[in-house]
C-alpha cells in the first residue's frame, strides 16, 4: 500500500469498479491512476477486475444474433 491514509486508499479501492466499467468521472480516473502507480494491492485488484470485466463482455457480441 502507498503512503496514503487508509481512508484515501479505501476510497480509491471503491472507485476501481467505476474505472473498469468506464463510468468514473475524469477527476476520479486521474486519482485512481495516480494511486495505482504506487499501490501494488490496488494494481492487483484493478487487473483482476479488468480480467473479470473482459470475460463478462467477451461473448456479448456473439450472443446478439440478428435472427
Amino acid at each position: 500500500m502507498t503512503n496514503t491514509t487508509p481512508l484515501a486508499h479505501r476510497q480509491i479501492w471503491e472507485l476501481i469498479p467505476w474505472i473498469v466499467n468506464g463510468t468514473a468521472a475524469p477527476a476520479e480516473r486521474q486519482q485512481v491512476e495516480t494511486h495505482l502507480r504506487d499501490c501494488a494491492d490496488c494494481r492487483d485488484e484493478y487487473a483482476l477486475q479488468m480480467q473479470l470485466h473482459a470475460g463478462m463482455n467477451a461473448g456479448a457480441a456473439a450472443e446478439h444474433d440478428g435472427h
